[in-house]
């Protein structure tokens, strides 16, 4: 389903006299088998700028909003995370690609080809414990899920077991091949900022703008 909207969006672009356009990604982006958005987004890619149009390609870091889902176990004092606990790791807001993704529409159409975005600061999951910590005002404590239990964790959430070895292989793909560019471009939001945010929108105290 997502490579044949891919393939549809890639059809709709050819020849469609646009100046530019830019394309959503992500940092792992790379070819492969059964690795998810990964490989999907890497072919998404390729066939936008097979189309003539002047593409530029925005590989995003580890979205904020995968955390959301963590916020009622760190209400409970304990999170989990298939990640190892002291990986460092590109993170960003949603916000803050919109507003790169608007701004680079706006550069020269010479302005092509990939360009990194993340945040201020890159965290470890003993980083989002922390800050999780900090947003609820109370110890929130971080659990390795073993690598052998990935799958299984995935098949708790409701994932079938095709989807759960998919996002499985998506996860164990992401870590090996995690890079961090030398030159990203850098957003605003942190870590600490969003979690707050997300939070006293939860509570139905906050700006619920900051989720998204």
């Amino acid at each position: 389903m997502e490579r044949a909207t891919a393939r549809s969006i890639a059809d709709a672009v050819e020849g469609s006299g646009l100046e530019k356009v830019v394309v959503a990604s992500t940092y792992g982006a790379q070819p492969g088998e059964r690795i998810g958005d990964l490989s999907v987004l890497y072919e998404f890619e390729q066939m936008v700028e097979r189309g003539g149009v002047p593409t530029a390609v925005n590989r995003g870091a580890y979205y904020f909003t995968n955390l959301a889902p963590l916020l009622e176990a760190a209400r409970e004092g304990m999170i989990t995370t298939p990640f190892p606990e002291d990986l460092l790791m590109p993170m960003v807001s949603p916000i803050d690609l919109g507003k790169q993704a608007a701004a680079r529409l706006l550069t020269p159409t010479a302005d092509v080809g990939i360009q990194y975005i993340e945040g201020p600061e890159r965290y470890t999951f003993l980083d989002v414990a922390a800050a999780f910590s900090d947003a609820l005002g109370h110890a929130v404590l971080l659990q390795k899920i073993p690598n052998d239990q990935i799958e299984a964790s995935f098949k708790d959430l409701g994932f079938s077991d095709v989807a759960a070895d998919t996002y499985a292989r998506m996860t164990r793909a992401s870590i090996e091949a995690l890079g961090h560019p030398d030159d990203p471009v850098r957003g605003d939001i942190d870590l600490p900022a969003y979690l707050r945010g997300l939070v006293s929108s939860a509570d139905g105290s906050g700006d619920r703008t900051v989720l998204y």
